[in-house]
């Protein structure tokens, strides 16, 4: 049984797209989830690939698997918003040389939830 709305699924629902070549996330990430080589790749809006078995934080990752906020990702929005958070980074990178000149630099941390903390310390 294929389920009929791809927005808001329950993890049950996302595996079954997965398992079938689909892309999936949470409806506030900018990264996604799919299934390769017999496991779930992660990709992170900053561009970092990791197995699902090598994540950091197993109880993050296993809250965001019993939400039921899951989407299949639509390869077009993919690669729009890779581009996008590539361009930021450069931006953020670009700041930081500047910023150095002046013998101050912005220190950027970007999450996996796509939030963004600048930190400016003296060098």
């Amino acid at each position: 049984m294929t389920p009929n709305n791809t927005k808001h699924m329950d993890f049950r629902h996302a595996w079954f797209h997965l398992l079938n070549g689909k892309k999936v996330r949470l409806s506030h990430w900018a990264g996604y989830w799919e299934w390769k080589n017999n496991t779930i790749m992660i990709h992170t809006r900053e561009g970092v690939v990791l197995d699902i078995r090598n994540t950091d934080n197993v109880a993050y990752t296993f809250s965001n698997i019993a939400t039921n906020d899951w989407e299949i990702v639509e390869e077009e929005s993919v690669k729009e918003e890779s581009q996008e958070a590539l361009d930021i980074l450069k931006e953020y990178s670009t700041s930081i040389d500047t910023e150095r000149n002046k013998n101050v630099y912005t220190r950027s941390v970007v999450s996996t939830r796509g939030t963004y903390d600048t930190i400016r310390e003296k060098e």
